[in-house]
């Protein structure tokens, strides 16, 4: 250390101090302008330093108390357990779920199937015998075949049979039965028509309870399909009149089309039987592929010429 420096050079001393802090300087160089270069000036000088480099202390604002001292923290190592004591209680803290029972185990008994039921001993019982069948039909009535049907050559005998039966029962007449002779009669009566080839008038033999129908078509020979257009005839009949014979037949003369003569006779109650014949015709045209003419007679006929017959032998159709 040198001794005391000459009083104009405290400048020097000044200019030697760090750059980096230019405040200090500056304060210092005031300080010595006020208070000399004597030993109050060098305390001065080291407190400012001191008090220039320690960054100021904070102070709490204004009204408001000190803040309480940090806590230090304990750092807790990885794998350690946490202090004992029961965790701080909320409101909403949830309780444990427990796991749902297991079932009990099966026992070994209630694994196993059931043991076979045993088997019965007795021989099994026989088998109903089938009914017997019953005798063939003589044609005389409404069952049977068409090949017993004789007389005619009605391909569909039974079937025209029923047609004409259901026809019956549903205007509260007694079923048919076939006759054969009445299906020769019409048989014979249909070939001679046929003769005429399928030009000829579709004339009347006179015979009564006759019925004709004539269609295209040379095969099969089938007569159900006369009865149908037969029936057809009842949507021009008038059930409501107490003179059905005046309004319904002679009203009607000349009007082809309100013609109800066959619907009548199929359905006539005191009718009891009936047989058809079919024969086909070949056509003028040899293209057109001919023709059928169909005749049925019944017996007894009906149509019989006074409204009192008609009253109580064309029943309307049951309620």
């Amino acid at each position: 250390m040198v001794g005391r420096p000459a009083p104009g050079g405290w400048w020097v001393i000044c200019m030697a101090l760090p750059m980096r802090r230019f405040l200090s300087m500056v304060v210092v160089l005031a300080c010595f302008s006020a208070w000399g270069p004597g030993a109050e000036g060098r305390r001065v000088l080291l407190g400012l330093r001191g008090a220039i480099d320690s960054p100021p202390p904070s102070l709490p604002p204004p009204g408001l108390p000190p803040p309480p001292p940090r806590r230090s923290r304990r750092p807790v190592e990885r794998g350690a357990s946490r202090p004992d004591g029961p965790p701080p209680s909320t409101p909403w803290a949830l309780r444990p779920v427990e796991p749902p029972l297991a079932p009990p185990p099966a026992s070994p008994s209630s694994l196993s199937p059931p043991p076979p039921r045993p088997r019965s001993s007795r021989p099994p019982s026989p088998a109903p015998p089938k009914p017997p069948r019953p005798p063939p039909s003589t044609g005389s009535g409404g069952g049977g075949s068409s090949a017993l049907m004789s007389g005619g050559s009605c391909s569909d005998a039974q079937a025209t049979l029923d047609f004409i039966n259901r026809y019956r029962t549903s205007h509260q007449a007694p079923p048919l039965a076939w006759s054969s002779r009445l299906a020769a009669d019409s048989q014979a009566y249909a070939q001679q028509l046929a003769g005429g080839g399928c030009g000829a008038d579709l004339e009347h033999s006179g015979t009564a309870g006759e019925l004709l129908y004539w269609e295209t078509g040379g095969s099969p020979l089938e007569c159900r399909y006369a009865a149908v257009d037969w029936y057809s005839e009842a949507m021009w009949y008038d059930f409501d009149t107490t003179m059905p014979y005046t309004d319904n037949v002679l009203g009607q003369q000349g009007q082809d089309f309100a013609d109800t003569s066959h619907f009548t006779q199929l359905i006539w109650r005191s009718t009891s039987s009936v047989g058809c014949g079919v024969a086909a015709a070949g056509s003028r045209y040899g293209s057109m592929g001919g023709c059928l003419f169909v005749v049925c007679r019944f017996n007894a006929p009906g149509n019989l010429r006074s409204d009192s017959a008609f009253l109580s032998n064309v029943l309307p159709k049951a309620a």
